[in-house]
């Protein structure tokens, strides 16, 4: 059973937010906990300045060793805050509190700001608020976003693994925290088992970002390096990061001696090592954090109107990275800054490509028209055609299946849409996007109320996205959403939203029903799929059912004429994309897939590159079981015999 534990606090965080929320107010804020020399001065909201020393020179023991860190601590931290205040222009009597963090930490690091903010208190007699430095990462996020509370918090540092629940500025209940090792410490010492730092390219860099870097050097990570599932069995929110770290370290001494390396030698896949660790430290994170999600839906600790937020903060928490899904051919598209697109020309040469111009609406979208690729080359080199020609929408992999130019990553594997699509030769939800700077895709929300995932090869992109029901304040006289939005509109009505810069390398993913629009801020090459599963196919069922409701509506006027029901199916499918047989085929197959890999005893495949397990085909299954059920209760659904005959079948 989960048990809620209260965490200490003092009451000094409420007078903090008071005090930060005081448009007038100058506090200084001192961090030491760990081995940055970090300080900042705002005035209210807004941040003055920020200044931090990174102990760079500490890197080269592979790791933080806590009398090191202080010293630096000592000589650096006169300096920072020095060139804060020269950076914010204010002078220390403009002061009106000093903060400093005083736990927890590393002690010899934490006494080095305590000391020096005491002295700067007493010398000049400002106030001094005593900070807990994980309750401050998870209120940090506040100070640049509207994250109201409640909310849950995911805390991922060097020496800390905590997942909290936040309902105000001091009241947190902590639902899990580590029972042994933290993520930033089990980084950096396998990084310094592997001895890392003997490579020329590692020799500078922390434990954690070496094996992030040559994680990202692996295209695919093999099976040879396995490791356990932590905690699988306890039905908690605990962390646990000992267990892996000493798989690793054995998985290191084996292969060691099978090579029969020396004592300072790297094994030599320790890209493909380091990819296989670092994916299973961010699955046993995920992991716990679902369990903490679960357990604050089933206990309703979020109230039924909140909008349910997760904050993820910390050092450790920029090692959750996206995956790579670049490959050998598309890796060399780019060449620096540049994007190779002569690469993609020696392949599709004149084939017809979709290009939107995005200087022309066409209803809700851009005007669309088709080219020859050497055409829409020219255009990318000269940009002499009128108009903003954005070549999108673009079924490159289906077109040229053996152009292998990129992976689906695995956290998107499980894809009936694209799975059923490929398995029977339909254009499928896979496409390519090539844009010049400042092309943009409309407000919109994805087709059939889908999941999608978006990856950058190149550039960079601007989002703004609203989470559902918020486009609603967006919505004219006549409940028509606008077709295009801009960041100072959504302030300006109050709509919450996000405003997200994807950059190279990046995967976003966005749910079902939250409605975006996207600029390009650079040239821009990215890979987007739109998908459902059975964790989403609820939406899908509900989006369709309400627009085949509004089909009959629309065309209410024809309803004695012969087969009305069938011609409401044709403008389903022209209008929504897809009728009702058209996804009760889609259930169908895959259920068929399924029972047939546990009939066989066979895993199924996907993409050419996964197999799903059969917990996952169970789950399929299970889902695909109730959504049909749910489907054929439906009253309009009821009258189609043929429907009703494949999902008894």
């Amino acid at each position: 059973m989960l048990v809620l534990r209260k965490i200490n606090y003092q009451k000094t965080f409420r007078n903090m937010e008071i005090f930060r929320r005081n448009a007038s107010n100058h506090p200084l804020s001192i961090e030491t906990s760990c081995d940055d020399t970090g300080n900042a001065i705002m005035k209210g909201n807004q941040i003055l300045s920020d200044k931090i020393h990174t102990q760079l020179e500490s890197n080269s023991f592979g790791g933080i060793i806590p009398p090191v860190a202080a010293d630096i601590h000592r000589k650096n931290i006169e300096r920072v805050i020095k060139e804060s205040f020269e950076e914010a222009a204010i002078s220390i009597n403009d002061l009106d509190a000093i903060a400093v963090t005083n736990r927890p930490g590393l002690g010899m690091s934490l006494r080095i700001g305590l000391r020096y903010a005491k002295h700067l208190s007493r010398k000049f007699q400002k106030p001094l608020i005593p900070i807990h430095h994980m309750e401050a990462h998870a209120l940090t996020a506040r100070i640049e976003n509207e994250i109201n509370f409640p909310f849950l918090c995911l805390l991922i540092s060097g020496g800390h693994s905590l997942l909290t629940f936040v309902n105000n500025v001091d009241d947190f209940k902590l639902l899990g925290d580590s029972i042994d090792d933290a993520p930033g410490e089990a980084f950096d010492k396998i990084a310094r088992f592997l001895k890392l730092r003997n490579l020329k390219e590692f020799e500078n860099k922390s434990g954690g970002k070496s094996i992030e870097d040559a994680a990202k050097k692996c295209i695919k990570p093999s099976d040879c390096y396995d490791f356990p599932f932590m905690l699988s069995r306890y039905r908690d929110c605990q962390f646990s990061f000992a267990g892996l770290k000493n798989k690793a370290k054995r998985h290191i001494i084996k292969q060691t001696n099978t090579l029969d390396l020396d004592i300072d030698q790297v094994i030599p896949d320790y890209e493909d090592f380091c990819a296989n660790f670092q994916g299973a430290v961010a699955r046993h994170i995920c992991n716990r954090t679902q369990r903490a999600m679960e357990y604050c839906e089933k206990k309703q600790m979020f109230k039924s109107n909140d909008n349910k937020t997760l904050v993820i903060s910390g050092g450790v928490a920029f090692l959750i990275k996206n995956a790579d899904i670049k490959t050998d051919i598309s890796m060399k598209w780019i060449e620096g800054e540049e994007f190779r697109i002569e690469e993609i020309e020696k392949v599709l040469h004149n084939h017809e490509v979709p290009v939107a111009n995005c200087s022309k609406r066409y209803f809700d979208s851009h005007e669309k028209l088709t080219m020859p690729f050497s055409d829409y080359v020219k255009y990318w080199r000269t940009s002499l055609p009128p108009g903003d020609f954005y070549l999108k929408d673009f079924h490159l992999k289906q077109e040229f299946p053996d152009y292998d130019f990129y992976n689906v990553p695995k956290f998107f594997a499980s894809d009936w849409l694209n799975e059923y699509l490929i398995d029977n030769n339909k254009d499928d939800y896979r496409f390519i996007y090539i844009g010049k700077r400042n092309t943009w895709t409309p407000f919109h929300s994805d087709v059939f109320g889908s999941f999608s995932w978006s990856a950058n090869l190149f550039g960079h992109k601007r989002w703004l996205i609203l989470p559902p029901g918020e486009e609603e304040k967006l919505k004219d006289t006549f409940g028509t959403l606008p077709f295009s939005i801009t960041q100072e509109e959504l302030t300006e009505k109050n709509v919450r939203h996000f405003n997200v810069v994807q950059g190279p390398d990046d995967i976003l993913f966005i749910p079902s029903k939250w409605f975006h629009q996207v600029y390009n801020l650079d040239d821009v090459v990215s890979i987007n799929h739109n998908w459902f599963n059975g964790c989403n196919i609820n939406f899908i069922i509900d989006n369709l059912l309400r627009h085949y409701h509004d089909v009959e509506i629309e065309i209410s006027d024809c309803k004695d004429m012969e087969n009305f029901d069938e011609h409401c199916q044709v403008v389903l499918k022209a209008s929504f994309g897809m009728n009702l047989q058209d996804f009760v085929d889609i259930l169908k197959h895959i259920a068929e897939k399924r029972i047939e890999s546990i009939v066989k005893s066979k895993q199924c495949e996907i993409f050419n590159d996964f197999y799903f397990g059969l917990n996952i085909t169970r789950f399929d299954l299970k889902v695909i079981e109730k959504s049909l059920s749910m489907l054929i209760s439906n009253e309009s659904v009821i009258k189609h015999s043929n429907i009703i005959a494949i999902v008894n079948e």
